[in-house]
């Protein structure tokens, strides 16, 4: 497999992409994607990513999309954390996404996550290949 930026080798040697000091990794495992999030203050793991259906036949690589997906679904969880902070009194409906720690993270790099997301989705070729 070879990868190209952002997408990185993650220290737990699975393919992620790098935010500030933080690490998101991602694997297959049994029809999702478990995901790893490791930052400088914490570690979060969830098994419940489903992968992304494709979208056409010049789809990206599924670890391509997945990552965007990822990206997309904590910034989503980000931007709601921001809603909760201006609204108190208000249940954003991605709020519970990740667990609050995880969702502070996400209000505070959303900015890298959408940059992040917008390139994997956007780029001309493919980030992931099969080719060694």
């Amino acid at each position: 497999m070879k990868l190209s930026a952002p997408i990185i080798i993650t220290p737990r040697l699975l393919p992620g992409l790098k935010i500030d000091q933080t690490f998101l990794s991602i694997t297959a495992e049994r029809g999702r994607w478990r995901v790893y999030i490791d930052a400088p203050d914490f570690e979060h793991t969830d098994a419940d990513m489903r992968p992304p259906a494709m979208r056409c036949a010049h789809s990206k690589h599924p670890i391509q999309e997945a990552l965007a997906a990822l990206c997309s679904f904590l910034g989503a969880c980000g931007e709601s954390y921001r809603y909760k902070i201006s609204f108190p009194d208000s249940e954003p409906e991605n709020l519970s996404l990740y667990p609050p720690h995880v969702a502070e993270w996400a209000y505070m790099h959303a900015d890298e996550l959408t940059m992040c997301e917008l390139e994997l989705e956007e780029s001309e070729e493919e980030l992931v290949t099969d080719e060694n």
